[in-house]
């Protein structure tokens, strides 16, 4: 099914560029990128995409600012950015879709937590990154180059494309007190069987549910982002049973 290119703007006037496929739907799942990534970064992704569709899900997968064709600069970039990244996604779509689903990778985990669940059916988060520690780890040789340049260099590890990040994402790196927001419709987690998190952390990141209705499942040989066609085919299966249950 084709997806069409569509634009809109978040709270600071920057455009956001998406790809949005079988809009006749009356649901929609929100698809979000790690940081580094952009909307057709990853093969799980490329491979979902269109099989949510096939389902009769409508789908929209974005960039937020500073990646991919949206508009900024990477040395303002935060996390926290990303939240009004995503609630512009929202409203782009919450007049359009009687429900929405979200299916998140690595920091757009925290993006969503950021947000919590308002206007939100059902939630998939995989491999997410949303505790102290691995944002603490992902800057710790960062201050020198900070300190001289005014930025640090950082690179997406698939295509090698250099981004400059600033002091903002640095000392929000360092933060140990990032505000979430309540987060209590159906999630399920999808943990790559040999991803970098700790099984204590990953247990810390699914306490932060506030549901019963959520469970783990793991991907059997999968890395935090590099995925193999099978591993691909059960990320998938795995998300679309979750929304075909909680988007009816």
């Amino acid at each position: 099914m084709k997806e069409q290119e569509v634009f809109f703007k978040n709270s600071k006037g920057q455009k956001l560029a998406g790809l949005l496929a079988n809009p006749e739907s009356d649901k929609i799942i929100i698809i979000m990128s790690g940081m580094r990534g952009h909307k057709t970064y990853y093969d799980f992704i490329n491979y979902l995409t269109p099989e949510l569709n096939k389902q009769g899900f409508a789908t929209l997968r974005f960039d937020f600012n500073s990646h991919g064709e949206s508009e900024g600069n990477s040395i303002e970039f935060t996390r926290a950015s990303t939240r009004k990244d995503f609630e512009a996604a929202l409203d782009f779509v919450k007049n359009k879709f009687s429900k929405i689903g979200v299916f998140t990778t690595s920091m757009s985990g925290a993006t969503l937590l950021m947000h919590g669940s308002k206007n939100i059916y059902c939630a998939v988060i995989h491999n997410p990154a949303l505790l102290h520690e691995q944002w603490h780890f992902a800057v710790k040789d960062a201050k020198e180059e900070l300190d001289k340049k005014g930025y640090y260099l950082s690179y997406a590890k698939r295509d090698n494309r250099e981004f400059k990040f600033g002091k903002p994402l640095y000392d929000e790196c360092n933060n140990k007190f990032m505000k979430f927001s309540e987060v209590n419709c159906p999630t399920r987690f999808l943990f790559g069987e040999i991803e970098h998190a700790t099984q204590d952390m990953r247990k810390k990141m699914f306490d932060m549910i506030n549901t019963n209705n959520k469970d783990i499942k793991t991907i059997k040989g999968h890395r935090h982002w590099r995925s193999t066609p099978e591993q691909d085919k059960e990320i998938a299966k795995y998300s679309i049973d979750w929304f075909k249950r909680y988007l009816k």
